[in-house]
């Protein structure tokens, strides 16, 4: 029995393009059809405050519930009346325009002087 080459390479040419079809149909199908699981966003109301030190608890806490308050003390904001912490507002200066700005056609090529 004899082979031709001609319809050898037919049934490798049907071949691979019958496996091509098949893969591609099967990632098409995971893609479009399972996809990926909808991860959610964590919020406030997943938060684990028990990994946290007591401090961080009652931050926390206020997070999750609503209803909770932080009460600061004066104690707190004890530093908030230092001269350091006052030296550190901005005060900003008006800074007068000049006349001139930049070259008259900025779009010509610059040629160092």
């Amino acid at each position: 029995m004899q082979i031709s080459i001609s319809k050898f390479t037919g049934f490798v040419a049907g071949a691979v393009g019958i496996l091509l079809v098949l893969v591609y149909g099967y990632f098409a199908y995971n893609i479009l059809f399972s996809g990926n699981e909808v991860i959610s966003a964590p919020s406030a109301s997943t938060i684990n405050t028990s990994a946290l030190g007591p401090k961080m608890q009652k931050a926390a806490s206020v997070l999750v519930n609503a209803s909770d308050k932080i009460a600061l003390k004066q104690s707190d904001l004890a530093f908030t009346q230092s001269e350091l912490f006052k030296s550190f507002t901005d005060t900003p200066s008006d800074v007068p325009l000049s006349g001139s700005r930049g070259r008259p056609d900025p779009f010509l090529p610059y040629v160092a002087p």
